[in-house]
Formats: C-alpha cells, structure tokens, sequence
C-alpha cells in the first residue's frame, strides 16, 4: 500500500466519493501493476486540440486507463523520479480523454478549476498561455490585459509547485519501485530528467518512437534537436530498451542507424505497430470551414520546413498559370502554428497572382471532418515522415491522397495512391494537373481506396502497445 497527500476537493477510495476539505489521503495499491506508462506528455498537454503525436499518446491513455495490470505515472522534474497517479491525477487524465472524445477545441475555465492541483503540478507555458486567453478574454492571446494575466498565472502557479516541492519532503516519498518497467512516450528530453530517473529507480525502459527524423535527415531539423535525439536513441540501446515504432520504415531506419552509429541494435527488442486506425473518425458530426470555396484541396498538417507548404503553394501558382486559375480548385491549408517566412513568401507571391489559398488555423474535429467528406482530394509533400497521420486520414474517409514517394507515407497509403519526388516542382505540377482536370482517373482511385484499403480501428495500435506492455511486465515479474 502507498500512502499519498494531496490537495484535492473529493477523492476516490474503494470507489467511494468523500469530501474532505484542501488536504485528502489517497490510498491506492499497484501490487497488480505489472508495467507503467508515462503519462506525464499527456497530462502537460491537457485539453487542447489534438494532433499528431499527442493525439496517438492519448490513444495509448485511454487503453491503460481501462487495464487493470498496467498503471499510469509522471515524471516528477523536481525529485528526478516517477510517481503513480493519485486519484486526482486519474481523474485529470480522465477528463482531459472525455473533452477530447467530445470533439471540444478550447476547455472552458470551469475544467481549469475542477483540476486545480493537477493543472499547476503539470503546467508548461502554453497551459499558462491558455488561460491567460480564457481570464482575459483574449483568445487571439495578444494586448497588455492578456500579457499581465500570463505573467500573474506563471507566478502564481510557480510558487504552488514550490510549495508542493516543499510539501513532499515533509511526506512519505510515493514513487515507482525499483526495477519496474516504464513505457515512455517519446524520450527526448535536453533537461535529463528522464535520464536521472531511470538511473535513480534503476528502471526497464521502452520508448514509443514516432519517428527518427533528426538522425535519419538532419538537414531537416535545427542541430539541436538533432544531438538530443542521437543522445536519447543511443541511450535507448544502450539500456537494452523495448522499441515500439509507429511504422515498420521507421523500425528499419532507426534499426540501421544503430547499426551505422556502431552499436548493436539487436540488444534490443522491437515492435512496430502502424497506426492504420489512428486518426479522425470518419464518423460523427461535421461543421463547415468559413471561407472554404468549391472545389477545394486540403493539406492537413502543422507548419513545419520539412512538410513543404512552400513547395505546394509554388506548384498551386504554377498550376494556375498552365491551366488557369478560374480551373484551379482553392487550396486550404488547415494546420496549427505559425507559417515560417519562406511559406509566407510563397502565399504572398500566390495569391498576387491571383491563386486562391485559404490558411484555416486550427479548427475542430467537426469542421476537419467535414473538410475531409467536401474536398476534391488531399495532398502530403511531406519530405519525411514517421507514419504519415494526413496520408492514412484521407483513405480513410475514401479521399486521393497525393504525396510524396518516401517509404513510411507510402506505407501508411498502402502503396495505392499516386506519388511525386520530394521536392520536385515541375513532378508535382504535373501530378495536381492531372488530379484536377482529369476526372475519370480520380474515379478511378477512388473505386481503389474502396477495393484495396484496409482500414483498422483507432484503438489498434493502443491495444497492441498495452497488450504487449503486460507481456514485457508479466516477463519482467517472472525473471524477478
């Protein structure tokens, strides 16, 4: 049994509900636990807008919370350890899966408040940011009013964690046992907090490793990111860690690169579980996009270098010029994030000469949804990916998918849609030429996707990781 303080309003014990003012006692047992999951990404993430990453994190967090063998925990930064969820971390989590199933964008203030503790435990900036925009009333997050908010939020919430740093000295100290196995999402970590916890609770590691960009194409990412990355996968196979990658081209690359990088990558163990179902359902309510023209093409992706809005912005105007623009379908682009000077540059060049492009922002599951069922079909330049979420979307709803010829976007389509080199202007003008005037070849895709693609369920790849989760704890119980 481990005995636990916390500063909640109501706690769960045996399935009770009790009210017991600021300070309560939680009393959990994880003698069952066979293996943990960290879940410290998905807490600091909180109730925003999923993509990418965060929205497969989630997808593992919503299969652990159902199991009773497997545990969640976070890594707590100050004491260099991990520790289980307390009640009010579990109901945090919870809550924060039932916004996102809810399809909600933006978590009202009354979420904030509810989870109080839990919030100022695991709050990074932008968690400062969000409710610095919800207090002040500035959702564009910018004026004096918002700026002081922000500043009061980030000193108030600094001195609480330090006051729990405080707290938790004067307590039992609740942490992982020595020995156990932690799967964690995604390594990378320049502070080495990770790190000193693992040595500090001599754990057994796994990594989800979305992709290995920054050692696979490092022209594609800043050094820095590049060196943290090198430092983590070594690390990785140095400790003998269990690997599950999202695709089986990401498995071979990072398998070679150790290979290259002189270590021996059979030390460790590997599994790659491709996110085939992962992604937004097809199913469910939709909402039109403002703005949005028909026909219309979507490119569904943050703002990065290495996706190639530039490039696809270029081929758009180059396309208007060949074919005309009153024949050239708007091209929306819906991702968060800002565009970087060289897509600014491009859209600005575009749209002078007449090209209609819309840049959307972040919208809801609802308004994507409704992009995906409307649009004529979808493009992915992307020069690199782990998976390749846009490309496995699009087939999903039964929509073309141009992209790239990499391995992991040719994967994740299923080798069925039509390609273009990275980077390759004139290839990709005449590949949007060819999809836009030419409407007997989409059909003919589309009666593909319909035949040949194999769509699995969201919860595949969750399901796979637990159920191999409980296997590497069941193993590492037995050897113990």
């Amino acid at each position: 049994m481990d005995i636990t303080l916390q500063q909640v309003h109501a706690v769960r014990i045996a399935n009770l509900t009790i009210s017991v003012g600021q300070i309560s006692m939680v009393i959990e047992s994880d003698d069952e636990v066979l293996a943990w999951f960290d879940a410290t990404g998905c807490l600091r993430w909180g109730p925003q807008f999923l993509t990418g990453v965060p929205r497969v994190e989630f997808g593992v967090a919503k299969e652990v919370l159902k199991s009773d063998k497997i545990g969640c925990a976070y890594l707590d930064v100050r004491a260099w350890k991990y520790r289980p969820f307390s009640a009010a971390d579990r109901s945090y989590l919870e809550d924060i899966v039932q916004h996102h199933e809810d399809n909600r964008t933006i978590a009202p203030l009354s979420f904030y408040r509810k989870h109080f503790v839990s919030v100022v435990r695991h709050a990074t900036r932008e968690t400062h940011r969000a409710l610095a925009a919800l207090i002040s009333g500035r959702s564009d997050r910018k004026g004096l009013t918002y700026q002081i908010v922000k500043a009061a939020i980030r000193l108030s919430f600094f001195a609480t964690q330090y006051f729990e740093f405080l707290f938790t000295k004067l307590r039992r100290d609740v942490s992982l046992q020595d020995g156990q196995f932690v799967l964690i999402s995604h390594g990378v970590d320049r502070k080495k907090s990770t790190v000193r916890a693992i040595e500090n609770q001599k754990l057994k590691t796994g990594y989800i490793v979305y992709d290995v960009i920054p050692v696979v194409r490092p022209d594609l990412c800043q050094h820095s990111l590049t060196d943290a990355f090198t430092s983590w996968l070594l690390r990785a196979n140095d400790e003998k860690s269990h690997i599950f990658s999202i695709s089986q081209g990401t498995n071979i690359d990072l398998y070679n690169w150790l290979k290259q990088m002189g270590r021996n990558p059979d030390n460790n163990g590997f599994d790659a579980i491709p996110l085939t179902g992962m992604g937004l359902s097809p199913v469910g309510e939709q909402q039109e996009i403002e703005g949005v023209d028909q026909p219309f093409v979507i490119f569904v992706s943050t703002f990065n270098p290495r996706k190639n809005h530039d490039l696809i912005i270029e081929v758009w105007a180059k396309l208007g010029a060949k074919i005309g623009n009153e024949n050239l379908p708007q091209l929306v682009l819906i991702g968060r994030e800002k565009p970087g000077r060289p897509v600014v540059h491009a859209l600005d060049s575009a749209r002078s000469r007449g090209v209609n492009i819309l840049m959307t922002g972040s919208v809801s599951e609802d308004q994507l949804r409704w992009a995906y069922r409307h649009c004529l079909f979808t493009v992915f330049p992307s020069s690199y990916e782990g998976w390749g979420l846009g490309a496995s979307e699009s087939l999903a709803f039964g929509k073309i998918v141009a992209h790239t010829n990499n391995a992991q976007l040719t994967e994740a389509a299923q080798n069925l849609m039509p390609t273009a080199p990275e980077r390759d202007v004139h290839a990709w003008v005449s590949l949007m030429e060819k999809l836009v005037m030419d409407e007997k070849y989409r059909e003919k895709l589309e009666k593909k996707i319909k035949a040949k693609y194999s769509h699995g369920e969201e919860s595949d790849f969750a399901e796979g990781v637990v159920k191999q989760l409980q296997e590497l704890g069941a193993d590492l119980a037995d050897q113990n």
